[in-house]
């Protein structure tokens, strides 16, 4: 009887490993593009630590991966909120890290590093912030963390109006095409919408786009 060696051995082992490299290659380059800290590239859902307190959070995050077809079909984007230190951008960072092993086109980001951006590019290159956008507006899910915290602080009236301006765009666009949006936030979303007297535009947006609300305890 002819005798087939796995793990590791043989030309079926090889092929499944040169296979299980690529898938993993892959992945860690998909991870880069999608701009994910380096602290958060091996968070992920099946290992992260589960309390009394959030494990209700983690099954919807769960919940939502698991039906990331059907999410993005109709565009269902995603709020979550709750005090510092609760874990929002940990648990964001599993879900966009699942999507992305699963093939979706993700970035993960906030409002003050795509100001950053905008402004590097533009120095670097001549890329306009409407490229930019432009992009984010095709990316299958999009990660906005730490919502708000861009409208607290010493930020100039400049600053500010730059701020709204480039938030207003981003939501826009993707409200037109369909897609989801995922927020992370330390206000809910009625505290976010009386707080920092934002342009109503921006708050229907926001309110239209977090099809699901889940407040993160910590």
């Amino acid at each position: 009887m002819k005798r087939i060696a796995i793990n590791g051995f043989g030309r079926i082992g090889r092929l499944v490993f040169r296979i299980i490299e690529e898938r993993e290659r892959q992945f860690r380059e998909q991870q880069k593009i999608s701009k994910i800290g380096d602290k958060y590239l091996n968070a992920r859902l099946a290992t992260a630590r589960k309390t009394k307190s959030n494990e209700k959070a983690y099954q919807s995050a769960i919940n939502y991966v698991n039906n990331a077809r059907e999410i993005l079909k109709n565009g269902i984007g995603l709020y979550i909120y709750g005090d510092n230190s609760s874990g929002k951008t940990y648990l964001t960072a599993c879900i966009c890290n699942e999507l992305v092993r699963a093939g979706y086109t993700c970035v993960f980001t906030s409002i003050p590093k795509l100001l950053a951006e905008t402004q590097r590019r533009a120095r670097e290159n001549g890329m306009s912030q409407a490229e930019i956008v432009d992009t984010l507006s095709r990316k299958q899910f999009l990660f906005i963390d730490d919502l708000g915290k861009e409208f607290l602080g010493d930020a100039s009236g400049w600053e500010r109006a730059r701020a709204e301006k480039l938030l207003l765009e981003v939501l826009n666009a993707r409200y037109g095409n369909g897609l989801p949006t995922l927020f992370t936030s330390n206000y809910s979303l009625e505290d976010f919408a009386t707080k920092f007297g934002l342009d109503k535009a921006i708050l229907e947006r926001v309110n239209e786009m977090s099809t699901i609300v889940i407040k993160l305890e910590g």
